[in-house]
């Protein structure tokens, strides 16, 4: 037996298969996390341009189209402290870009991606996009703050790095709350 819906003819299975649906999208959540594959230091020093220990000094941020859509961009003048693997700058400061942030009223968050904080030091992983300008490779899984503590400079995960697909001896595993210098070793050990 047909029935008659919303104009449309239908019968009882169809009837319930929309019912089902129905149901289904008032139980629906929106996903909440995201997650990458983690990566080894290799993995970072190879996709990399250069790694460097470098420190947070200005910021601004600016309306760009990627993808045809317009979105903010975040760039963060950061000062190089130190070259540990990859191509100098030859500079003492360059320019990181980042997506999201603030302009006026208006916020965008990107999950995943890298935060900066100025007056921050930081062993970062770049990504050349133009002369003295540059992306953080694989987003917060290139960014690793230096915080201090009672054992010295230690190295933390970035604080917006998502969740990450298991991987023994990940970058994230082998150099989050290790001392500064041991650390850069390990980054220098992968260069090739």
């Amino acid at each position: 037996m047909a029935r008659k819906c919303y104009g449309l003819s239908m019968d009882r299975r169809g009837a319930l298969s929309v019912l089902g649906l129905a149901f289904v999208g008032l139980d629906a959540a929106p996903a909440l996390a995201a997650v990458a594959r983690a990566l080894s230091i290799g993995e970072l020093v190879k996709k990399s341009t250069s790694a460097l220990v470098l420190t947070g000094v200005a910021r601004r941020a600016t309306w760009q189209v990627i993808g045809g859509s317009r979105h903010i961009v975040t760039e963060t003048r950061v000062r190089v402290e130190e070259v540990v693997t990859g191509a100098d700058p030859s500079a003492s400061e360059v320019v990181l870009h980042t997506l999201g942030g603030r302009i006026g009223t208006i916020g965008q968050i990107v999950e995943g991606e890298a935060e900066l904080v100025l007056g921050e030091t930081s062993l970062t992983f770049l990504t050349l996009l133009a002369p003295l300008s540059y992306s953080v490779t694989a987003m917060a899984q290139g960014h690793y703050p230096v915080v201090n503590d009672a054992r010295g400079k230690i190295l933390a995960a970035n604080r917006q790095l998502p969740a990450l697909l298991k991987k023994p001896g990940s970058a994230v595993e082998r150099l989050a709350g290790r001392g500064l210098s041991e650390a850069l070793a390990l980054v220098r050990a992968e260069q090739k």
